[in-house]
């Protein structure tokens, strides 16, 4: 029996009323699922679904930026070195960009960040803004 013959209108609140709260459930667990899977890759949290599905997790201690160890950082100049110029030893150097002051290691898609292809113009600096307003142009 549709909508409209049960004498519910065709809206949003009409048609989805009866399932609802199913509906709501159902994303609900969704998204706790996701939160679990990812809390388990990034923090190494193996039971963390339970505290998520009973509404008692804790939040996640903030970590201190500067205190990575085994990260790399780079300055200006030194992530200038990495725009995909040949090497001494003639070999490519690899095509590193950054964003937000991460630097990410763009060499897989060398067929749009290699020399004189479209988004060349990103490698080797910091493309925040390049990326946030979509502008290529050096300002």
């Amino acid at each position: 029996m549709s909508a409209a013959v049960a004498g519910r209108p065709l809206t949003h609140e009409g048609v989805m009323q009866p399932l609802g709260g199913i509906n709501f459930a159902l994303m609900r667990f969704a998204r706790d699922i996701s939160r679990a899977k990812a809390r388990r890759r990034r923090f190494n949290q193996r039971y963390a679904l339970v505290p998520l599905l009973l509404g008692k997790e804790e939040p996640l201690p903030l970590g201190d930026p500067d205190s990575c160890i085994g990260c790399i950082s780079f300055t200006r100049d030194e992530l200038a070195d990495f725009d995909g110029r040949p090497l001494p030893d003639g070999s490519p150097s690899p095509l590193y960009l950054s964003i937000l002051g991460r630097v990410y290691d763009v060499s897989g898609g060398a067929a749009f960040y290699g020399p004189g292809k479209s988004y060349h113009k990103l490698v080797g600096k910091d493309a925040t803004r390049a990326f946030c307003t979509g502008c290529l142009a050096p300002s």
